[in-house]
């Protein structure tokens, strides 16, 4: 995990990429989630892609990062964060944490690279004292579907943001709400968004929500207590011998 500075948008023979730099193994996977502005339906929406698997299928990539191949079209200044990038809609989706109080989620015009809106909420959290070096900034990557955003919160919330003009649809807040502690690291992993629902490991648990309204439609596998209170891996959909 890196401490990001700063996002670029990096430019190649008709395609765009983005990624934190200083993180070169960033920059390779943001290679992989390119397109090209004409071609609007290619979206990197949500945590390693579209299908969770960190690939585009059919998808031409430059031979080269270096020289002509590859050039930064347009950077910004960005607070930290461990959160990935989130394309979608002509639009580059970030968060960040900032001055330790609020955590921001900015849309950035793909091709200019110019905010088109910002969000923010108070939310910011201290993580345990041995953990503090590796920072305590926002964790999660947005989910992208059917122009909502899904953005969990370190404090383990979740929000809902309207993708055209950044306002809040709804939240939820999972220690309010199921009466749980509040995670030691914070809400680490990364919404599912599937079909109408998206899906999170929150609230001491797994909980399939309604993307439309936030309710909760089911909640399974309870935390039987620790430190933790939460996850650190990222839910996806799998078929296994036949089952969903």
């Amino acid at each position: 995990m890196v401490n990001y500075q700063y996002i670029s948008c990096l430019k190649a023979t008709q395609m765009r990429s983005f990624s934190y730099k200083r993180a070169c193994i960033f920059s390779l996977a943001a290679l992989m989630i390119s397109t090209s502005v004409a071609d609007a339906q290619i979206n990197w929406s949500q945590w390693r892609g579209p299908n969770r698997t960190g690939k585009i299928a059919d998808l031409e990539l430059p031979t080269a990062l270096s020289g002509d191949a590859i050039k930064v079209a347009w950077k910004s200044q960005h607070g930290p964060s461990y959160s990935g990038p989130v394309v979608a809609e002509g639009m580059v989706f970030t968060t960040e944490t900032k001055d330790r109080k609020y955590e921001v989620v900015t849309a950035f015009n793909v091709d200019s690279g110019k905010p088109v809106w910002q969000t923010k909420w108070e939310g910011a959290m201290a993580v345990p004292f041995f953990a503090k070096a590796n920072g305590d900034w926002i964790r999660s990557t947005p989910a992208y579907a059917d122009g909502r955003l899904f953005v969990a919160g370190m404090r383990d919330v979740l929000v809902c943001l309207d993708v055209k003009t950044g306002e809040i649809v709804w939240k939820k807040d999972f220690v309010k709400e199921l009466n749980t502690s509040l995670p030691s690291f914070g809400y680490v992993s990364s919404p599912l968004a599937h079909e109408g629902s998206v899906y999170v490991q929150a609230g001491a648990s797994i909980c399939r929500l309604d993307a439309k309204t936030g309710d909760i439609i089911w909640r399974a596998a309870k935390d039987a207590g620790g430190m933790n209170g939460s996850a650190f891996s990222s839910p996806t959909i799998e078929d296994i011998h036949g089952v969903r």
